[in-house]
């Protein structure tokens, strides 16, 4: 099963654990407690961006694509 440790707004481990369900609930996040995520920007040589798209048996945001071009 997947968990996710909640972080303080510094980063640091709260002791706090949720699971990967529990985790999609904003209401079991309770304020002043953050999930810790990764974002990942692949260019090739010619600054082309590698783009991936959720599956769509996702239960949360299936098909979605995001992309904000600054």
């Amino acid at each position: 099963m997947e968990k996710h440790e909640l972080v303080d707004e510094n980063g640091n481990k709260t002791g706090k654990v949720l699971t990967h369900i529990e985790a999609h609930d904003l209401n079991n996040i309770p304020d002043g407690y953050y999930i810790s995520v990764v974002g990942v920007v692949i260019l090739n040589e010619v600054n082309e961006i590698l783009l991936q798209k959720r599956s769509n048996n996702k239960r949360v945001n299936p098909n979605k694509l995001i992309f904000n071009e600054e």
